[in-house]
């Protein structure tokens, strides 16, 4: 069966409406499927400041999430607009329906608080947790890109008097949560396990 779906912007990072944005921010774009990485680029994913074209680079994070990265430091307390041009295509060469775009407001400095983690789910310890289920994590703010796998995890043993971790082959992703309130944004972590 033909793909003939257009493929569209599922979320931002920073997200739309949010304020106080760190001036060392990069912008995250996650479409709904995999992109024509040829045409992602500097002309059809876009960031302006009050107007003003922010000069920068973009780059691929995966299949669907590109960064767009700033050549300096955004201006403070600004109006930024992201702009996804609707010539961007997926793979099997559809473009957008309509162009993507979203505004923030940044602060007047830089970002530099360390993420936390908020809750874990399970929560620590519980026990009879399935071999199969699902650890989930919530942080702070938004860590990274918008979707990320990875392939291990360290976990401790829980052992008494080891010490001891060991690795669990499992199989996460990240999937952003957007806080409507402009509140910062949370990133949640979902991990299955690979057995």
């Amino acid at each position: 069966m033909a793909d003939d779906a257009a493929p569209t912007v599922k979320q931002v990072n920073p997200g739309d409406g949010i304020t106080a944005v760190g001036i060392n921010a990069a912008i995250t774009v996650e479409f709904s499927e995999t992109m024509n990485v040829s045409t992602v680029n500097g002309t059809t994913l876009k960031l302006s400041a009050a107007g003003v074209p922010v000069n920068g680079r973009v780059e691929q994070v995966s299949g669907t999430v590109f960064t767009f990265i700033p050549d300096a430091l955004l201006l403070p307390n600004t109006e930024h607009q992201e702009r996804v041009v609707e010539t961007v295509k997926d793979t099997a060469g559809n473009p957008m329906a309509s162009a993507f775009t979203s505004t923030f407001v940044t602060a007047a400095g830089m970002d530099n608080y360390q993420p936390s983690v908020e809750s874990v789910s399970p929560s620590d310890g519980t026990s009879d947790v399935p071999v199969t289920g699902s650890i989930t994590i919530v942080f702070s703010e938004s860590i990274g890109s918008c979707s990320n796998e990875f392939e291990q995890l360290l976990f401790d043993k829980g052992m008494v008097g080891t010490g001891a971790g060991y690795l669990v082959p499992f199989r996460w992703k990240y999937y952003c949560h957007f806080n409507t309130r402009g509140a910062p944004l949370r990133r949640e972590l979902l991990l299955r396990s690979c057995h």
